[in-house]
């Protein structure tokens, strides 16, 4: 493996393979464990991007004890949450552009994962969860994505402020989810992701989803929700299952891989904080309030 400054630092080579060699293998540490190390291009690219998220945190000194002891536990849930805390900041500071505040004070005792200045000089207060960490290993066959998504948000909501500030949660996805989106505006807004003007009030135009995250009394307090994914495109293994598959023949020509990554923010029509300025996510999509045409809408296709 080519040397990693900080992800060596967290992860000395010598140690990480001695810890796999001591691992039990039934223990679910040791699929962490191997997860770092694997040969193949997609550990490759893994690594390289695990380094930059690191780099992140080491220079605003964030990995304090406890970051530092989430991430070398070796137990899943408690090593992803950390790393897309680091993930998430990475992201705002050097896709975005902005410049990151590390733990903000929250809620009463909480403390979220980061802040930043928005392009309208407001402050905008973030918390980070990944669904995998909300849920008990013998229910997490019970729940599917939507079900995931929206008890990820129930907890971030007793995190965050409820005193006027502009408010974000990012819901750190592993991969892209064939039904992301999906999931995502049936937790959020409900069956129906359409709003309607009544009396200067904004109403769901479809009340059936009781359990909908967001509508006029509940859960005003939070601006948007964005959705966070990564992972590994075009490889070779795909390459090839796709090829086969396709016309029974290996490819005759490899694509280039790549980690990519998507943003998906949603906006919250009913937040009693003002809302967050649009120009925070560039170029991303978005699914906003349209004034003008009494509905929610997209800024710009949510598949690409």
């Amino acid at each position: 493996m080519p040397a990693l400054t900080y992800f060596d630092k967290l992860f000395p080579p010598a140690a990480l393979q001695a810890r796999i060699a001591k691992a039990h293998p039934d223990k679910r540490g040791k699929g962490v464990l191997l997860g770092l190390t694997r040969p193949d291009e997609v550990g490759v690219f893994w690594r390289d991007e695990l380094d930059k998220w690191f780099e992140v945190g080491d220079r605003h000194r964030a990995i304090d004890a406890d970051l530092e002891k989430r991430l070398q536990s070796g137990d899943w849930d408690q090593f992803i949450q950390a790393v897309n805390e680091l993930q998430a900041a990475w992201f705002f500071e050097q896709k975005l552009g902005h410049t990151i505040s590390f733990r903000p004070a929250g809620a009463g005792r909480s403390v979220l994962e980061f802040s930043f200045v928005g392009p309208d000089g407001a402050e905008v207060f973030v918390e980070v969860k990944s669904p995998y960490d909300e849920l008990p290993e013998d229910d997490v066959v019970l729940l599917d994505d939507e079900g995931k998504f929206r008890q990820s948000l129930k907890k971030a909501y007793k995190q965050i402020p409820k005193d006027g500030r502009r408010t974000l949660v990012v819901i750190a996805w592993e991969g892209f989810p064939v039904s992301g989106v999906a999931d995502a505006l049936l937790a959020l807004y409900g069956r129906e992701p359409s709003v309607t003007f009544r009396a200067g009030t904004r109403e769901m135009t479809d009340p059936r989803h009781p359990e909908r995250f967001w509508h006029p009394g509940q859960n005003r307090s939070l601006c948007a929700v964005a959705t966070l994914e990564d992972g590994v495109i075009n490889t070779r293994r795909s390459a090839i299952l796709d090829s086969v598959w396709e016309t029974g023949k290996f490819p005759t020509q490899m694509p280039t891989p790549e980690f990519r990554y998507m943003l998906r923010t949603y906006h919250n029509p009913w937040c009693t904080s003002p809302p967050l300025d649009q120009r925070i996510f560039g170029d991303w999509p978005q699914f906003v309030p349209d004034d003008a045409a009494a509905c929610m809408r997209w800024t710009s296709d949510p598949r690409d």
